[in-house]
Parts: structure tokens; sequence; C-alpha cells
């Protein structure tokens, strides 16, 4: 048993990460996949079969034959469908195991019968399957029915209108409700097997989509798609289409369906994601699962981390994978910023001039950026001093200010006892604060050290936030004299 669980645990270190590696790969994939709509949406509209030449991609709208009649291997032949699925299904045994190896058993339709203890003696007859006619025909045109793919919906077919092929295969089938019916066991049902036909009716008139060959219409590889996780997504890379309707209604069902697809499969990703981080979290909550209190908590917290880290890996694996196959949507984000930026640089300069001119004016000469942090000084002496003393507080903003500029002690003592000498007292707080704004923006852009000096200086001043942020403003409009 333990070396039962530490194979378990070893599993869930291998399938968390690869469910995840996957779920990443197919919604990238999907992102890109390919779009048949908008390649049905390029092809030339054709008025008659007998103008088409080979090589061209086309589109043709005309009427079916309501009579199409082809096999269906259990049923004699299938009439009025442009092609049949057969979904078949077996009642059974289902064995599900935990991170701890805790067997779960539950019985279950399946269209295949898993191999277990359980199950041993029991065997299933039917398999699934799809069916349709060698070929297809749309007025006089020819269509092949190799790789051809439809996006109309399927209807079940009642059992009633099937007539069974006499055979040992098919002896014993009952027909019930939607289905085809075996009976094997009796009362518990393991073993009985079930059948249920979905076919896509020929509408009356259909519009075909792809390429003419030889006079007839063949499958379009308009764009190379490999690899098995293109097979397991569905995308194909084909124009090859056969939809009810007129070309623009057929146009639209195209659309509508390949969003439907899209989403199902990002949709199915995203679970799988999820799932993959379950997977891999629960194999380290399984260390508290015997812990009473801490256990149960550790389990729900490794569900909400999985459903957390696979909405962010996987919804950002969409919404990366979506902006990088549509740069039309990228751009403008870019753009934006980057205008918004550049603006927001220009009409900085220009309130740098602006404010640099004005401090030109008011002290007669062009002051160097080395002048002005001293003219800042300046006002923060004479604002400190306002009341007649400097605080502790005060003195240490003093301190910082001139270690900030990288000055000797000498050098600020001298600025102090200037700054002290020219001081008039007539001017107020707030008219030193202004100067204080006026310096720092002639000097540039008001950075965060210079916000944090000014936010310093305003609190000194008894200036609020709310009216510093406007004195910035007046300053950069030109408004402050």
């Amino acid at each position: 048993m333990a070396e039962e669980k530490k194979n378990s645990k070893l599993g869930g270190i291998i399938l968390g990460p690869l469910f995840i590696c996957v779920s990443i790969v197919g919604l990238w994939k999907n992102e890109n996949r390919f779009n048949y709509h908008k390649a049905a949406k390029a092809t030339e509209p054709v008025a008659a079969a007998s103008s088409l030449s080979d090589g061209q991609i086309f589109s043709f709208t005309g009427g079916m034959d309501q009579s199409l009649t082809f096999p269906g291997e259990y049923v004699r032949f299938f009439t009025g469908y442009l092609d049949v699925e057969r979904r078949a299904e077996i009642y059974a045994w289902k064995k599900s195991t935990d991170s701890d190896n805790n067997v779960k058993w539950s019985k279950m339709w399946m269209t295949s019968l898993e191999s277990n203890s359980r199950n041993n003696g029991i065997s299933q007859r039917f398999q699934s399957g799809f069916f349709g006619p060698e070929q297809y025909s749309v007025d006089d045109l020819t269509i092949q029915a190799d790789r051809i793919e439809f996006v109309d919906s399927r209807e079940y077919l009642a059992p009633s209108s099937l007539e069974l092929v006499p055979s040992d295969l098919t002896q014993g089938l009952a027909k019930q409700d939607r289905y085809l019916y075996l009976s094997k066991s009796g009362g518990d049902r393991l073993g009985d097997e079930r059948i249920a036909y979905r076919g896509i009716p020929v509408p009356v008139t259909a519009t075909y989509f792809g390429k003419s060959e030889n006079g007839v219409a063949v499958a379009h590889q308009a764009a190379q798609k490999s690899g098995i996780m293109s097979e397991i997504i569905q995308d194909t890379g084909v124009v090859h289409h056969l939809v009810a309707g007129q070309r623009e209604e057929a146009l639209h069902t195209m659309k509508s369906h390949f969003q439907k697809v899209k989403n199902i499969v990002r949709g199915i990703g995203l679970g799988v994601n999820i799932l993959g981080w379950a997977t891999l979290f629960s194999v380290f909550s399984g260390f508290f699962y015997h812990v009473p209190i801490i256990g149960p908590m550790v389990s729900r917290m490794a569900m909400l981390m999985a459903v957390a880290f696979g909405v962010v890996f996987g919804g950002g694996t969409i919404v990366l994978g979506f902006l990088t196959h549509h740069i039309w949507v990228v751009l403008p984000l870019i753009a934006i910023p980057v205008a918004g930026i550049l603006y927001l640089r220009a009409n900085a300069r220009k309130s740098q001039t602006t404010v640099h001119h004005q401090v030109s004016q008011s002290i007669g000469h062009q002051p160097s950026s080395a002048e002005l942090k001293e003219l800042e000084f300046y006002e923060l002496v004479q604002l400190s001093m306002d009341d007649g003393q400097i605080s502790p507080a005060e003195l240490e903003l003093l301190r910082e200010y001139a270690s900030d500029q990288g000055w000797p002690d000498a050098h600020a003592s001298k600025l102090f006892d200037q700054a002290m000498s020219a001081s008039t007292g007539l001017l107020t707080k707030r008219d030193h604060m202004k100067n204080l704004v006026r310096f720092a923006l002639a000097d540039g852009i008001i950075d965060q050290r210079e916000r944090k000096v000014l936010n310093k200086a305003s609190a000194i001043a008894g200036v609020g936030t709310h009216d510093l942020g406007r004195l910035i403003q007046e300053a950069q409009s030109g408004a402050v004299g």
C-alpha cells in the first residue's frame, strides 16, 4: 500500500505539470487557429459550376437532392442526411483514485470499456463511427466527400425510422426512446449497450466553399497545420465546407460555429489547466490529509489555489495569444500610452521653459541648475525661520536637502547664513511654497525626491496636499507670478 501511495504521488508530480503544459500549448494554438469563416468569405462566388477553372477558390450556391442515401453498417441505409454520427456506449464500472490512492467505484455510460477488475468478463459489441456518401452534389457541382467539413447542427434520428441489417451483431437490439438498446444483464444494466444516431439534414439550398480541381470540388488547404495538438483541437486549415442556406446565411453560420469551437477549446483548456494545478497541489496537500482540522483546510486551500493559478496561467495564455495574433488590437494599446507619455513630456518641457523664463526675469539672469538648487535651499531656510526658530524636524529637512545635493558642511553653512541675511520677513509661508515650486519646476520635472521635499515643506507651511497640487498646476500653466 505504501508503495502504491508513493507511485500515486509520483504520478501526480508528473501528470500535473503535463496537464498544465498541454493546456497552455492547446490554448496558445487555439488563439491562432485557422479562421475558416474569413477564408470562406474571401472565396469568389460563381453562378455556374461549368465556368470553374482548375485551382480556383470559389463558393457556389444551389439545390440539393433530399433523397441522398448511403449505407450505415448496422442500419441498412440513411436517407436525407449529409452525414450521420453513431455514438455507441456501454454501461460499466469506472475506477478513480485520489492522491492517497483511495479508490472510488462508480457505474456509468462510457464510449469505450474501461479495463479494470470489476469489468472482467464484460465485452463491448458496438463501436462509434461516422457515415456519409462518397460524394455530394449541389446542382451540377460534384463535391468530393474526402475531408468535407460541416458546421450545421445535428439532430437525433428516431430509432423507429431505422431499418436494422439482420445479423448476429444486431441481434437483440431493441428500439427504445432515442436509442437502439442491447440488454445483457437484466436489472442492474451492467454491460448493457446503447446506440444513438445524429445527422445533419440535407438542406434544400446549400452553399459550398472550396477549390475546383478537374471539374470536381475538393479540399483547399488554405493554411498548413500539423502536429497532434492541431488534431486534438480540430484545427485543419482546410476550406471544404458544405453549409445550409444562401451564401450570406452560410457565412453567418460559419462565423458562429468558428467562435463556438474557439470558446469550447478555451473552456476545456482552462479546465485542464486547473486540473493540472489541482493534481499537483493535491500531492502536497495529501501530506496533511489525516491531520485534524488542518487536513480539510489545506485540501480546500489547494483547490482554491488550483483555480486561481489555472485562471491566471490559462487566462493569461488566452489573452497573450489573442493579442499576439491580433496585432491590430495590440498597436492601439501600445500607441495610446506612448502618445500619452510623449504628450506629457512635451507639456512638461513647455512648462519648464515657461517657469524657467519667469525665474530668469525675477532674478535678472539665466540660473544654472546648481543655482536653482541653492535658491530652493534659501526658500527652505526662510520658510523654516518664518516663526522665528527652527524646529528639529525643520533642521533635519535642511540637512537632508544639503546631503542630497552633495554639499560639504561648510558650503551648506555658508548658504544658510546667506539665506538668513537675505530674509526680509515680508513673504508669507505660502509665498515661500510658491517660490519652492517654481524653482523645482524650472530645474525640470518634479521627481520623487523633490516631491518628498515639497511635501515636508508644505507640512511646515501648513499647505495641504490639495493646495500643493494646485500650486504646482498654477506654476506649470504660468499663473504664478
